[in-house]
């Protein structure tokens, strides 16, 4: 996936982001009507997500991006916005938070603050949690908007090596696929994960070798979600 930001020279700062059709393009902005758009339907197409940053002499920081209107176009060609959505610290985003179950029990002096941190998303964000074990994911919250609703389904990590996923790759792709029922816009995942597949071997655990990895990151790329991804030890890796 390709990203450019662009400034225009005013005096607020406000951002956003649009997703369109295919390629990097060039952008013109005008002050006009609601940017609507959809998908031209073209199978060779991909989505693009592009940051934007505009100024606007005049205009409030805190300000909405409401009635800007944007033109796309790549070569010449113009292409279709799929969607526009405001960014920053007030932009809703869609965020499943990923806790490997296996983990070392210090972990679990961890969720307290992981619980704080949904409670201060912005507004209208989705969340969803889910716990990678054995077997397969395990969702404890569905996407809400209810953030307190989301901060209390965390739960400490059972922190046992008989919970330890068979992929953690496997059940991260299962995750993103939860994704196409959600609204396009800022989306990510938090993983908490030792990051190794040994589902095939050790050889297969290093990040050139995990061919679920590549997968992941593919899918990922395709459904526009940014994964961030924490370091935490587990009974299995700790011990070996």
């Amino acid at each position: 996936m390709r990203r450019i930001g662009l400034v225009r020279t005013f005096s607020v700062w406000l951002s956003f982001a649009f997703v369109f059709a295919v390629g990097l393009g060039s952008v013109s902005a005008q002050n006009r009507g609601d940017v609507a758009g959809a998908s031209s339907g073209d199978a060779s197409t991909r989505p693009v997500t592009i940051p934007l940053t505009i100024r606007v002499k005049g205009m409030p920081s805190e300000v909405e991006l409401q009635t800007v209107d944007l033109t796309v176009s790549e070569d010449g060609d113009p292409q279709t916005i799929l969607s526009i959505r405001a960014m920053g610290n007030a932009a809703p985003i869609t965020i499943m938070v990923l806790v490997q179950d296996d983990v070392v029990p210090s972990i679990a002096l961890e969720i307290k603050p992981l619980a704080e941190f949904i409670r201060r998303l912005p507004r209208n964000s989705r969340v969803s949690v889910g716990y990678l074990r054995t077997g397969s994911l395990q969702v404890r919250q569905k996407f809400t908007t209810d953030l307190e609703k989301a901060a209390k389904s965390l739960r400490v990590p059972l922190g046992v090596a008989s919970a330890a996923p068979y992929n953690p790759y496997v059940e991260v792709i299962e995750a993103l696929r939860r994704f196409d029922s959600q609204p396009l816009g800022r989306r990510a995942i938090l993983l908490v994960s030792d990051g190794l597949d040994l589902s095939r071997g050790v050889s297969s655990s290093t990040p050139g070798q995990s061919i679920d990895l590549q997968r992941a990151i593919l899918e990922a790329q395709r459904r526009s979600v940014a994964i961030y991804s924490f370091f935490a030890p587990t009974l299995s890796s700790s011990s070996g």
